[in-house]
């Protein structure tokens, strides 16, 4: 009997369509899109369609998307690009203790600099306050950082409501959307989102790619424009074939964690608890 595989939220396989894209510039166009002789020609026109695709698809500018080596690294230019060019103006930020660790350790890393970090807690859905989020920005915030979806359990935060609270004290508003983009709408423009992340991987694209739309980030972001592999392409824009689905088995070590609203939860996930066998069942 072959294995079943359900931890899509971890990653995909990359769909055929895809390879079918990516092959000619593996095997023929293969020339660096930022060089300047004949060879760079098909590579940099096929970077700038892939551009203007996941532009179509976020709702921004192409110029506002920037191309990284994955997920994390996009995060992390967007965390690290806002302190360093902001610093000034304050060191605060605020995020949640649900956080994917690509978030939390470049948290870490920064108070290690001299950050302050507020982790926001959420209820027993998995959701934060907006209320939490209005009391803990403070005239140093710089920066807001709250997920779309969870990873673990799939819940979904009310993301255009702290887009809306972060932009009324001037804060630049940041959110992953590894979990979400492709499986539920994430539209910056609709969700008053200011820099967002995104991870290839988890909607059936090649393991090394990832992106980071950025409107306001200033230093790092604007010094480290983003290189790719010419040959992504976007090629579904709403929910993934079906059989992109999400098992949570451990989700946390508080029950109530795992009672969650279906309409707050994306629509991929799926929380099953296994039967141990009954051997196991008589060892413990």
């Amino acid at each position: 009997m072959g294995h079943i595989y359900l931890d899509y939220n971890a990653s995909t396989p990359i769909d055929p369509a895809v390879a079918a894209a990516m092959r000619p510039y593996l095997e023929a166009a293969y020339g660096n899109p930022s060089s300047g002789h004949r060879a760079a020609s098909p590579a940099k026109a096929a970077l700038e369609a892939a551009r203007g695709q996941v532009a179509a698809l976020l709702g921004c500018a192409p110029d506002e998307v920037v191309f990284t080596s994955g997920g994390s690294e996009a995060n992390n230019l967007a965390l690290k690009g806002v302190f360093f060019g902001r610093r000034e103006q304050g060191q605060h930020i605020v995020t949640t203790r649900v956080e994917h660790p690509a978030i939390l350790a470049p948290c870490r890393f920064l108070e290690r600099l001299g950050a302050r970090v507020t982790y926001l807690p959420v209820d027993g859905t998995g959701r934060i306050d907006p209320d939490d989020l209005r009391a803990a920005i403070t005239s140093a915030t710089i920066l807001v950082s709250i997920m779309d979806a969870n990873n673990e359990v799939g819940t979904i935060q009310p993301i255009e409501a702290c887009g809306r609270i972060a932009h009324e004290s001037g804060v630049l508003f940041h959110t992953d959307a590894a979990q979400s983009v492709g499986k539920i709408p994430t539209r910056v423009d609709e969700l008053g989102i200011d820099l967002l992340s995104v991870a290839g991987h988890k909607v059936f694209k090649s393991s090394a790619w990832g992106q980071s739309k950025r409107k306001y980030c200033h230093g790092w972001a604007s010094r480290w424009p983003g290189r790719s592999s010419s040959c992504m392409r976007i090629t579904a824009t709403g929910s993934p074939r079906g059989r992109c689905w999400h098992a949570s088995t451990a989700v946390s070590r508080k029950p109530e964690s795992r009672r969650r609203e279906p309409r707050l939860r994306k629509p991929n996930q799926r929380s099953v608890r296994p039967t141990p066998p009954s051997s196991a069942r008589r060892r413990t």
